[in-house]
């Protein structure tokens, strides 16, 4: 097979993979993604009352913190809603974490 046609295919795998992705698993394909980018990434999972602190990852050394939303099939919840939770989630990250540089939505 061409280049260009495995190229093709590796595209519409990926493309499935994140169309079929929802939920937790959009989470963890984020998480895999990122360590594949950059092995230092590390995975916040939520504990006790703290949660995650609006933080679903992060680059330490870096000061990079990282969002993700993917709900799961089942959820309904409105555009106002998921745009308030990211903004309280975004608010959340400087009370909860330190030395941020760089927050990416």
């Amino acid at each position: 097979m061409s280049t260009d046609g495995q190229e093709f295919l590796y595209r519409q795998f990926f493309k499935l993979k994140v169309y079929a992705s929802h939920g937790d698993s959009f989470q963890n394909l984020f998480s895999d993604l990122m360590t594949y980018y950059d092995p230092a990434f590390q995975a916040i999972a939520p504990w006790g009352s703290w949660g995650d602190g609006g933080n679903d990852g992060w680059i330490p050394s870096q000061g990079h913190y990282f969002q993700v939303y993917g709900p799961k099939p089942t959820t309904s919840i409105s555009e106002t809603v998921a745009v308030k939770k990211a903004v309280e989630d975004f608010d959340k990250l400087p009370e909860k974490w330190l030395d941020i540089k760089n927050i990416l939505l």
